[in-house]
């Protein structure tokens, strides 16, 4: 069984392409899997099991600010619109558990977002700890993380349901059998995902309740 490889252009040229159904799989955030399940009725079929994604706030160590409540209003730095972990889960949390509203500044990507909150250019800034750690010493030594959100599950490759189930059947064990190998299990480090494991769509429900909609910006790049 041969797979064709499709790469979009760019993120909102995979989005209208998945939320019309043209994809018979995909690899996407969850928060396209909500979308995608709702409109086209994609399921997910496999993800990493090892772990789940957090997001996190961090602030300058020296600076004035120590709970989440003195956020309320502020400028706040996140790498782009509708990046999961880093910018929608941070703003739905913070206003779920806290209350707090910002006011979002997208500066492109993760290491603009802790070089500017550490250079006090921005109070806070949206991140996750994986890039964090990738931080030059010099920067991570002058951030302070006051917090982080919930688990959150990870990207999972999902189904059209147009797919015949022999097929499925077929792919997926196959992307299970990874697993299995030296080499499988290297290129599933490069995606990055740790053990890749079956999932099912009631993994991925309990986000509908975060109303990510809501902090969602539509991007309208050709």
């Amino acid at each position: 069984m041969r797979l064709k490889l499709v790469v979009p252009k760019n993120i909102p040229s995979f989005e209208r392409a998945l939320y019309a159904g043209h994809y018979d799989f995909a690899y996407m955030n969850p928060y396209h899997l909500l979308v995608a399940h709702r409109r086209e009725g994609y399921r997910p079929l496999v993800a990493d099991v090892s772990r789940q994604m957090h997001g996190i706030v961090v602030v300058r160590k020296s600076g004035p600010i120590h709970s989440v409540e003195a956020l309320a209003g502020r400028r706040m730095a996140f790498p782009a619109p509708n990046a999961y972990a880093a910018t929608l889960l941070v703003r739905a949390q913070l206003y779920r558990q806290f209350g707090v509203s910002v006011d979002p500044w997208y500066v492109v990507n993760h290491t603009s977002v802790y070089l500017d909150v550490a250079l006090g250019l921005a109070p806070a800034g949206g991140g996750i700890i994986t890039t964090l750690r990738l931080q030059p010493k010099a920067v991570q030594e002058r951030l302070r993380i006051i917090y982080r959100t919930p688990g959150a599950p990870t990207h999972p490759i999902a189904v059209n349901p147009r797919v015949p189930e022999a097929v499925i059947r077929r792919i997926t064990q196959a992307l299970l059998d990874l697993d299995d190998s030296v080499e499988g299990r290297r290129l599933l480090g490069a995606v990055p995902i740790g053990h890749i494991g079956r999932v099912e769509y009631s993994r991925y429900k309990p986000l509908e309740t975060l109303n990510l909609p809501q902090y969602v910006v539509p991007d309208l790049a050709p």
